[in-house]
């Protein structure tokens, strides 16, 4: 159960974002923050794998 002042993180998933899930979250006083997405670049341990 949510509690007001929580924050909930989730990753970047369509069906995350905007549209019903974040009005549920909002309307008990939580924030939605989402991950950044993942990108192989920005990433340096699994980007310099295999790169010896």
């Amino acid at each position: 159960m949510l509690k007001p002042g929580e924050i909930v993180v989730t990753d970047d998933a369509i069906f995350h974002q905007g549209g019903r899930i974040q009005e549920l979250i909002e309307a008990v006083g939580c924030h939605l923050k989402y991950l950044l997405s993942y990108s192989p670049d920005q990433n340096t341990k699994l980007s310099d794998v295999g790169h010896g």
